[in-house]
């Protein structure tokens, strides 16, 4: 189930929110890759189990709290939500029949597959051994269906994970980073001048700002491990653009890892809806500090926002 109140501005509220012509016109803006679009359809469907759990309890004359009458009056109801989720799995399945998924999303989709073809193989033995031979005849049907899924999955070819959203800005960032590291290996065991101290501390605070700067890129409805992903081709780009060093003599923007979502369980947030809404709520509260956090989300806040007045 969801948890409330609803932080307002973030990704969850915006989808629940946002009318089902807007969302359909930015379904494929704001989840680009066939992963993303799966946990935003993961998170449609908590608030789906959400509505109904709503409605059950106002079937049996419980009335609701003040935070889920907000909410239930917010979101439009199941269906409005369902018809979000529908818009988002077709646009999953024309993805995976065009062949526009990574090798990690490829690799994931064929270990389902093969999943679904051993169970299918199981259950037709079961039939078979029970002399159910039109139960088995519906399971090779749909066993046939898995197995022309799986050769179409090993035809395609795997595409590169999209860049990050300000990968200008960070190579930028690292072009200028360059000379102030080389200035930093050299300047250990002897005195700084005041030149020198100035800019090793202009150099921390750029790479403070490329770790930030990677982090806004993070996708609204991305998992840890497909960003990790993309985040390593990023700086590999980056790397070589750069001439292979800007990450050398440094603990921090060059090395540092993708920082999970985490709750305050331990678990990835990005499994369970209500984490993922305190992680963006966390994250908008540090963009008011940072510009840069900022543009990505509230430019797309703004462009839904727009669009559903124009649909009024």
């Amino acid at each position: 189930p969801m948890y409330f109140p609803l932080a307002e501005g973030t990704p969850e509220h915006i989808i629940l929110v946002a009318s089902e012509e807007v969302f359909a016109k930015n379904a494929l803006g704001m989840c680009p890759s066939w992963s993303e679009k799966k946990m935003c359809t993961e998170v449609l469907k908590a608030a789906v189990e959400t509505v109904e759990k709503m409605d059950a309890k106002l079937m049996s004359g419980t009335p609701l709290s003040d935070d889920e009458n907000a909410f239930y009056d917010a979101v439009g109801g199941a269906t409005s939500i369902t018809t979000k989720s529908d818009c988002l799995k077709k646009l999953m399945q024309q993805q995976v029949e065009k062949g526009s998924l990574t090798r990690h999303e490829i690799d994931r989709l064929l270990a389902q597959v093969c999943e679904k073809i051993d169970s299918f193989d199981e259950d037709i033995d079961a039939a078979l051994r029970k002399s159910q031979e039109k139960k088995a005849s519906k399971l090779n049907t749909q066993k046939e269906k898995a197995e022309a899924r799986k050769k179409m999955l090993e035809g395609h070819a795997a595409v590169l994970p999209h860049k990050l959203k300000h990968e200008p800005q960070i190579l930028k960032l690292k072009k200028m980073l360059k000379p102030l590291l080389k200035l930093e290996a050299s300047s250990k065991g002897r005195l700084l001048s005041v030149k020198e101290t100035k800019q090793l501390t202009e150099m921390e605070e750029m790479q403070e700002q490329i770790e930030e700067l990677e982090e806004a890129s993070r996708g609204w409805f991305e998992d840890d491990e497909n960003f990790r992903i993309r985040l390593e081709a990023s700086r590999k780009r980056i790397s070589t653009a750069v001439g292979g060093s800007a990450g050398k003599g440094s603990s921090s923007a060059g090395k540092k890892k993708a920082a999970p979502r985490s709750s305050a369980s331990g678990a990835p947030t990005w499994v369970t809806p209500g984490g993922l809404a305190s992680r963006q709520a966390a994250r908008g509260k540090k963009a008011t500090k940072k510009n840069s956090r900022s543009n990505g989300g509230s430019a797309f806040s703004a462009m839904m926002m727009d669009s559903d007045s124009d649909s009024d």
